[in-house]
């Protein structure tokens, strides 16, 4: 069995859900069956010894000179205080690390100014993982522009490196503070089906920093060998435009007509500069208004200005 639909990651989540179908309905154990043909390709093994990092909001004694980082036993997960996780249910421990100290520090998402307590882990054994994470953009959708004949049908391997990539994004994707027990249950399945079949846990990508997260199954497959405290004192952010602006030709026209009320004698290139618009995109609408007798050319193009009518 495989793969068949870029669809059949979403389909699951929506079934495992919907609180009026189990989640052992046709679909989820068919979606559950074509996955574990692909797992062999994504195991990888962690060596013992390997270092991984653990992060918790808060210290001993916080705000006071003798404050220090939360004991050893503090720092490993209670199952009588464990609530819904990503890949655990209520009261199921399991242990979440990062790869290095910033990420683990950033998963608990502090604010400035509060103390956090990162621990040091040592991996007890040989461990065996599901490494979910895809080095692509997340796709929700099959892109035909992305295949040599976009008639064809994805690829087993385009489909399968998809549906990845969608359940990378489902156990990274950052949530509320507060989420719904909901919100996890598809990648709580994941995790257990994950177990089922031998298992010691899974991988997936950070969203918070800059390397990604572990989760062990057996909290007791790694040990703390040192904890530190350290205080959040900035955060940056970095911000990408992604997408045009959205704009209809009358709003860009009122803009144009409003930057040329302040200032008369601004170029067009200094239009487009401004706007941040292409300078043939300026062109054309000043010779539209200039159409429509909303705009005039006063002088000639150097020296003169723009009068609004």
């Amino acid at each position: 069995m495989v793969l068949m639909h870029h669809d059949d990651f979403l389909l699951f989540c929506q079934h495992v859900r919907n609180p009026l179908q189990a989640v052992t309905d046709d679909h989820c154990k068919r979606f559950l069956a074509a996955l574990s043909a692909t797992l062999d390709e994504r195991a990888v093994e962690i060596q013992s010894e390997a270092i991984w990092w653990r992060a918790q909001r808060g210290c001993s004694e916080a705000g006071t000179s003798n404050q220090r980082p939360y004991s050893p036993g503090r720092m490993l997960p209670d199952a009588a205080r464990v609530g819904e996780g990503r890949a655990n249910a209520a009261r199921v421990a399991h242990l979440y690390m990062a790869s290095d100290r910033e990420t683990a520090m950033a998963e608990v998402r502090p604010v400035v100014g509060d103390a956090v307590s990162c621990g040091r882990f040592v991996v007890m054994k040989n461990l065996r993982i599901v490494d979910c994470r895809v080095y692509a953009k997340p796709l929700f959708f099959f892109d035909p522009s992305q295949t040599a004949d976009p008639l064809q049908p994805p690829t087993q391997e385009a489909l399968n490196s998809l549906i990845w990539s969608q359940i990378d994004a489902a156990f990274s994707e950052p949530v509320g503070s507060d989420p719904h027990p909901l919100v996890y249950l598809p990648t709580q399945v994941l995790a257990a089906f994950f177990k089922s079949k031998g298992f010691d846990g899974l991988g997936y990508k950070s969203r918070l920093g800059p390397g990604f997260n572990l989760v062990l199954f057996d909290v007791s497959a790694a040990q703390i060998t040192d904890c530190r405290v350290f205080e959040l004192k900035e955060v940056m952010h970095h911000f990408e435009e992604v997408a045009p602006m959205c704009e209809t030709s009358e709003e860009t026209s009122a803009r144009i007509l409003n930057l040329l009320r302040l200032g008369p004698t601004l170029t067009a290139r200094q239009l487009a500069t401004q706007l941040e618009l292409s300078l043939r995109s300026i062109e054309l609408q000043l010779a539209k208004l200039k159409a429509g007798n909303r705009l005039q050319r006063v002088g000639p193009n150097k020296g003169g200005k723009w009068v609004v009518l």
